[in-house]
């Protein structure tokens, strides 16, 4: 699951160079709407569905290994689109090879809920950092 840990600080960073705000990795003010320093489930919600938009070029309701790839090539580093059809192989529940919105939100928030370690349905600023 390495592929999907990384996939959250990737989705953070490529929103972060969209929109040109940025990125706080001390607070995730990319995702934490109202700063108060915890991440709801409706701003991850919100996160996630924004982060889905941009990666989805074709406006096709589904992610292709090729949108992942060039929506992250815009980092500045060197992707191998064999990494993006492994996360896709990881999440594809209807064996389709993309990702639609479900596989990718149902993947995300599982993320989200996991690193709400005390389970009080925010993510604080120590558990966005097992994000």
């Amino acid at each position: 699951m390495v592929i999907v840990r990384n996939w959250f600080l990737i989705a953070v960073i490529t929103l972060a160079l969209q929109t040109n705000k940025p990125l706080y990795a001390e607070n995730r003010n990319v995702v934490d709407q109202d700063r108060n320093g915890e991440i709801s489930r409706n701003e991850a919600e919100n996160f996630y569905r924004r982060v889905f938009l941009y990666i989805d070029h074709d406006n096709d309701q589904q992610l292709s290994a090729s949108e992942f790839l060039n929506s992250y090539s815009n980092l500045g580093r060197q992707y191998s689109i064999d990494g993006f059809y492994g996360l896709i192989d990881q999440l594809d529940r209807n064996f389709d090879n993309f990702l639609d919105i479900v596989e990718y939100m149902t993947a995300a928030m599982n993320r989200y809920r996991a690193s709400d370690m005390n389970g009080d349905g925010r993510v604080s600023i120590v558990e966005a950092s097992n994000l």
